[in-house]
């Protein structure tokens, strides 16, 4: 979901959806490539 925001331009919610995922998942891998997209966003 965060990456429809995101591509519709809506950083708010993009950020808030990525932040939810960031906290969801235990995979390492995952959890980087969230970080980066986060970095992106702010």
């Amino acid at each position: 979901m965060a990456e429809a925001w995101a591509a519709a331009g809506n950083k708010k919610n993009a950020v808030l959806n990525y932040e939810k995922a960031l906290s969801m998942t235990e995979d390492e891998e995952q959890k980087k490539r969230i970080r980066k997209e986060l970095e992106k966003l702010k």
